[in-house]
């Protein structure tokens, strides 16, 4: 058993055929444990994922890859979440003696990735089987906050390449075709042409996070009207950042839920990663 598994034990379960909810990429499926004594549900209300793009009848070894690619992608994304919050907490020391501010630190959300975990049966058609499963967020109060796309939830969506592309003022002898201009701009960036000295790659490669870069700002000048939808989007911003451009989490969804004792947190799941192409450190990684 490696250090990232653990030993459960054997139960019954049941999953319910219907698909209960659909993305782009997922079908959710209600799913549930069973006591095998009184054939009675028992845990609380999960949800099953399987792929949109993989058959039911594909091979144990295919359905694994679609598995390992989501909990690769949900992985990372919680272990950037929690160094968000990290740094949140982080705030209290440089601004110690603004209690105004202190007090809505205490009250700022933090941001949470659902635990995933496989679960292998065997099915009397497909022989073993592995389901990809995790706790069932409450259907009514599921949002979306951002997509990987451009949308933020409470925002409207701004064409920032196009105005860019509009201001960007040609000399005479420029090279450029009208052609060029109305495609994507992209392509004429070479491949080799983003990557530097092997020293600055090292330097890029290391996701730490940037405590260098947090500092305090003139409290006679700075806001403190942060709202908490502001943090999902903040979050994918503070991705990008901690990675040191390598990598965003975005397509976040979920819940937002008001705990008990007044902990406010973000419970998402089902994120999407953007890589960047030339990072050779995550050339094998698929999200």
């Amino acid at each position: 058993v490696r250090k990232d598994e653990r030993e459960l034990p054997s139960f019954s379960v049941a999953m319910r055929k219907t698909v209960f909810g659909e993305g782009a990429e997922r079908m959710v499926h209600k799913f549930r444990f069973l006591d095998d004594k009184s054939n009675s549900f028992i845990g609380p209300k999960m949800v099953a994922k399987e792929s949109r793009f993989v058959d039911a009848d594909k091979s144990y070894r295919h359905r694994m890859d679609y598995h390992r690619e989501f909990m690769r992608t949900q992985a990372i994304a919680s272990e950037m979440a929690s160094k968000f919050n990290e740094s949140i907490d982080s705030l209290a020391v440089h601004f110690s003696g603004y209690t105004a501010f202190l007090a809505k630190l205490a009250r700022a959300p933090r941001i949470k990735f659902l635990r995933p975990l496989l679960v292998e049966t065997q099915d009397l058609d497909l022989g073993a089987f592995s389901i990809l499963i995790e706790p069932m967020l409450e259907h009514a109060r599921y949002e979306k906050f951002n997509n990987n796309m451009g949308y933020v939830k409470g925002q409207k969506r701004q064409d920032l390449l196009g105005d860019d592309l509009a201001s960007v003022n040609l000399a005479p002898d420029a090279h450029v075709t009208a052609d060029e201009i109305k495609g994507d701009g992209l392509e004429a960036i070479e491949e080799g042409s983003e990557e530097g000295s092997e020293e600055e790659d090292a330097d890029e490669e290391e996701c730490d996070l940037l405590n260098s870069a947090i500092s305090k700002p003139d409290v006679n000048t700075a806001s403190f009207d942060f709202k908490d939808e502001d943090f999902p989007h903040a979050f994918s911003h503070f991705s990008y950042q901690m990675s040191k451009g390598s990598l965003m989490v975005v397509d976040l969804q979920g819940v937002f839920t008001v705990c008990p004792n007044g902990t406010r947190v973000y419970e998402l799941t089902d994120p999407v990663i953007h890589k960047k192409k030339s990072k050779r450190r995550f050339k094998r990684w698929t999200f």
